[in-house]
């Protein structure tokens, strides 16, 4: 299923790869209560785009894994947020949401800046339930719906289905807003030491996010070790049973060999000014090329794992 918002290549492979935050577009079609007349709507939309992706991982020439892709900006609407409940739908964002806020949870309403004091609003007003429904629906629920026949589609044919979720992250210190009308915004500070220490600010070349109940400990430590082997530092992030911010369990089952998990890049280098909401790819290309080569043996060696 091709559908405006969403592009999906089948594969022929056990392999299901996924790139949600890859496009920065807005496709005049989509209507939305974004406020573009704000400089500080445009860098949130910038901020939010995982750019680099496609370029590090080689993603889209790897064609005998299946590939979906949310051809709208996440900012717009965040496709790999959990709709179910409002769990990532708060009271300002969409009229009898969550009372728990989220600032930017499936609907970024917040700007994205280095400066926490600095967020504003860039809704220009709240979205009705109806235009929420319809938004989501246009976009959000075909992106899922292609995800779980691909999984499906492998399980069928494979034995085994083995979702890899492709990100990237800006190369500063994350942080969240942690109380008022903005909880749940991201800021950046400072560009973080390169080290493994997350905790005390330093960031790798490469974060897991192993939501354990997801994925199977031998494919985990598969793709842990395949970008350690191309001397690639890793971090493993467990988001734990609540999911976090992950609407993969749509899709995985480890215990009916449906695997999951998400990839990180940090873009220290590919997208140097993302923190504070410029968004442009900067190749490096002695970089790009040893993160491309561990992307693609990771793929290959996924597609030997057998049910």
């Amino acid at each position: 299923m091709d559908l405006p918002y969403t592009r999906y290549r089948q594969g022929t492979s056990n392999l299901i790869l996924t790139m949600p935050h890859s496009c920065p577009d807005i496709p005049p079609s989509l209507e939305h209560n974004l406020n573009l007349r704000d400089i500080s709507t445009g860098n949130m939309l910038e901020g939010a785009c995982d750019i680099c992706v496609p370029f590090v991982t080689g993603a889209p020439d790897y064609t005998s894994a299946a590939l979906i892709e949310s051809l709208v900006a996440p900012g717009i609407i965040n496709v790999n947020r959990i709709r179910k409940g409002d769990y990532h739908v708060d009271k300002h964002a969409v009229e009898g949401g969550n009372e728990q806020l989220n600032a930017h949870g499936m609907i970024f309403r917040a700007s994205w800046e280095r400066n926490p004091s600095k967020i504003q609003t860039v809704l220009s007003r709240p979205y009705t339930r109806a235009e929420f429904n319809k938004l989501a629906d246009l976009v959000y629920e075909p992106y899922c719906a292609d995800i779980k026949e691909a999984m499906m589609l492998a399980k069928e044919k494979h034995g085994i289905a083995i979702h890899v979720d492709l990100h990237s992250m800006p190369g500063s210190t994350p942080h969240t807003v942690q109380e008022g009308l903005f909880t749940g915004a991201y800021y950046f500070g400072n560009p973080a030491p390169y080290g493994e220490n997350i905790q005390n600010g330093e960031l790798p070349d490469i974060v897991l996010i192993d939501k354990k109940e997801a994925c199977s400990r031998e494919i985990a430590h598969i793709v842990e070790q395949t970008f350690r082997d191309q001397g690639l530092m890793v971090v493993t992030m467990d988001v734990g049973s609540s999911g976090g911010r992950i609407n993969s369990e749509q899709w995985y089952d480890p215990t009916s060999n449906m695997h999951s998990i998400g990839i990180e890049i940090v873009g220290r280098d590919f997208e140097p000014a993302r923190d504070s909401g410029h968004l442009f790819y900067n190749r490096v290309p002695k970089k790009e090329a040893q993160f491309k080569r561990a992307y693609q043996t990771l793929f290959a060696r996924l597609e030997k794992i057998a049910a």
